[in-house]
């Protein structure tokens, strides 16, 4: 959880973690990523929409979705609205 909420951590480095290790992710872990992808992509969006891992992290946060609390469940939307 740490690496994805560092201040050092970026959209490529928060990918990078969850296509090696996603697999591992906490239903927190996948929200909190979908999270920080979409904030620190800021104006990149389009951009960043368009890299797969992205969408592996939207389906992976799909196939949580039922194991996400409230706050998981508001932030993963925000982050692919």
């Amino acid at each position: 959880g740490k690496q994805i909420t560092s201040r050092d951590a970026t959209v490529d480095t928060i990918l990078a973690l969850f296509a090696t290790e996603g697999g591992r992710f906490s239903a927190r872990n996948l929200a909190t990523a979908a999270h920080r992808v979409a904030k620190l992509g800021g104006r990149r969006r389009d951009l960043v929409c368009r890299d797969p891992r992205v969408r592996e992290l939207g389906s992976a946060c799909l196939r949580r979705a039922t194991d996400f609390n409230a706050q998981d469940l508001t932030n993963t939307a925000w982050a692919f609205a």
